[in-house]
């Protein structure tokens, strides 16, 4: 006999499992737990910081030279350049700081920096091996040192802070972080903008000394009055705003009540037109609103400084560099609750995630289904929405057309809809041609997408047969004559359990007939050959008397 289905080997015990146990053992849908995924699901990739995406450190080059190419966050840093004559002065430079005259010790403090400013493999460590670093530090510390020369001196300490972590640990074991501080309002503009570069370096080091600096209200304080200072320069703002951003980032994350005394002050700097400030600030409130409190209040935060608005607005940006980090903060946001998720919605998100499903950059496409995946994992008003902007044929066409990891964002979108949708919503949904480009995620190596895909086929088949009209299930006919029965069999012979039990449920379930099933019952039944003497399984009479099965000879007692 030959059935319906190509079965692969079984595994033990499965043929014989009653449809009770295979229902039972046998999980429909996708996990309401699962259906809004925080960021740590996708840590690998989403949560990624590139150099493109935001420096943790910057190094001060000068202001007469070319500049290096503007990515992302990064500012483009200057090089004035420092040769090795310039580092065969070290020792005269250090003796001419530990001298008295005024003159000679400013110039020594600016050929320092000149060293430490080279674009690459500045000679930090020579620097520090020569001990002037503490004397940089009591220059600072002498308020009758001329400005001049404390500008240079932090200059060169900034710079020594944008080196490694052992650099910048050096620099705290000797008590910088105090002087750059004190120096946030120092009265010449110049050092308090050079103060808060090199404190932004010592912030974006590591965890520990991001928290030093966070617990020091006095330090808050200075950045807060500085970004709202009108004299201010741009230049200034610009530092604060970095460095607002990296006492926001980083694991464990920062103390929020902390980081709460700040949020006013990033609203404000979401309505500056200045492209750094902008990037700097959209990429602390992504840090802040990457929310894994139980009550989601760090998200509740940003929504109560009235930013959400302005990201949206932002999410339509020219420039990539302010478009990503928008896109992660709104992304997050739509991982709380769905009152939360409905804010950005009213706000006009939706229409503008379309559009950037077609961006250029594939990052962005993909950071877009993963946020469009949370908002169709809301209630059926929120999917509802996302039909009404016409956004699941561009979701489709990813699926088709887009690449793998785009693809994966792509699959958790509709398939979320499709499982909290309405009956009306599902039409519409499957209306679309969703279920060749579902099919074809089965063929992939993720085992994950594969069960999200699996999931929604499910619930399009399990849909299918609520709604016939003549017992014929329509929806399994379109899987079948997309060669998506094909695929579906071939999992059979998948490692991943999940997977197999599931592909097994729906071929029981949507694809074998009951004729099937009558045939491989009376094929297992033994019937006795009297005149052989034997019991044969799936025995059929032949003409002359004689008997064939499917299983080789009979078994004799």
């Amino acid at each position: 006999w030959k059935p319906h289905i190509n079965l692969p080997p079984q595994r033990p015990n499965e043929m014989f499992r009653s449809k009770e146990q295979r229902q039972r053992s046998f999980k429909k849908g996708i996990d309401v737990d699962d259906a809004r995924r925080r960021r740590d699901e996708i840590a690998i990739n989403l949560r990624k910081k590139s150099r493109e995406e935001q420096l943790q450190k910057r190094r001060n080059r000068g202001a007469n030279a070319k500049s290096v190419d503007n990515k992302e966050n990064s500012r483009g840093n200057i090089n004035t350049g420092a040769n090795n004559a310039d580092l065969r002065k070290l020792p005269d430079f250090v003796r001419a700081v530990r001298g008295s005259d005024a003159n000679l010790r400013h110039e020594a403090v600016a050929g320092i920096r000149k060293i430490l400013s080279v674009e690459k493999m500045p000679p930090i460590q020579q620097v520090l091996n020569t001990g002037v670093a503490m004397d940089l530090i009591n220059i600072l510390r002498d308020n009758r040192t001329m400005s001049k020369t404390q500008f240079e001196a932090c200059w060169a300490l900034t710079n020594i802070a944008s080196g490694t972590s052992a650099d910048t640990a050096a620099l705290v074991k000797m008590g910088a972080v105090d002087v750059f501080i004190a120096h946030l309002r120092n009265n010449d503009p110049t050092v308090r903008e050079q103060a808060v570069w090199a404190l932004g370096n010592v912030c974006g080091d590591s965890s520990t000394h991001r928290d030093m600096v966070l617990k020091r209200d006095d330090a808050l304080k200075a950045l807060v009055d500085l970004c709202n200072h009108n004299g201010s320069n741009i230049t200034t703002i610009r530092n604060c705003a970095w460095t607002l951003s990296n006492l926001c980032r980083g694991k464990p994350k920062p103390n929020f009540t902390q980081i709460r005394k700040i949020l006013p002050t990033l609203r404000m700097l979401l309505t500056s037109q200045d492209k750094d400030v902008l990037t700097d600030t959209c990429w602390a409130l992504s840090y802040v609103s990457d929310d894994s409190t139980d009550n989601n209040e760090q998200i509740q935060a940003v929504i109560d400084m009235g930013c959400i608005p302005l990201l949206v607005r932002y999410l339509r940006s020219s420039e990539p560099s302010i478009q990503t980090p928008a896109l992660r903060t709104i992304g997050n946001v739509v991982t709380g609750s769905d009152q939360q998720t409905q804010v950005v919605i009213t706000n006009g998100a939706i229409p503008a995630l379309r559009e950037l499903l077609r961006h250029s950059k594939k990052s962005i496409r993909k950071e877009t289904c993963w946020t469009l995946s949370n908002i169709t994992a809301g209630n059926r008003s929120q999917i509802e929405c996302v039909l009404k902007q016409n956004v699941i044929p561009d979701l489709v066409h990813i699926l088709s057309h887009g690449e793998h990891d785009v693809q994966k964002e792509a699959t958790w979108a509709i398939a979320n809809a499709l499982s909290g949708g309405s009956k009306q919503q599902l039409d519409e949904i499957i209306g679309h041609a969703v279920i060749g480009p579902l099919c074809n995620i089965l063929t992939g190596v993720d085992a994950r997408v594969i069960i999200v895909a699996l999931d929604a086929l499910i619930k399009i088949l399990e849909h299918g047969a609520k709604n016939s009209y003549d017992s014929t299930n329509r929806y399994a006919d379109e899987v079948e004559s997309c060669g998506g029965l094909d695929k579906i069999e071939e999992l059979q012979r998948h490692d991943n359990e999940d997977i197999y039990e599931k592909v097994v449920s729906i071929i029981k379930t949507y694809f074998e007939t009951e004729d099937d099933d009558e045939d491989v019952g009376a094929n297992l039944n033994p019937v006795l050959n009297e005149n052989a003497n034997q019991f044969a399984f799936g025995t059929s009479t032949a003409v002359g008397g004689g008997s064939s099965n499917g299983f080789g000879q009979g078994f004799t007692f």
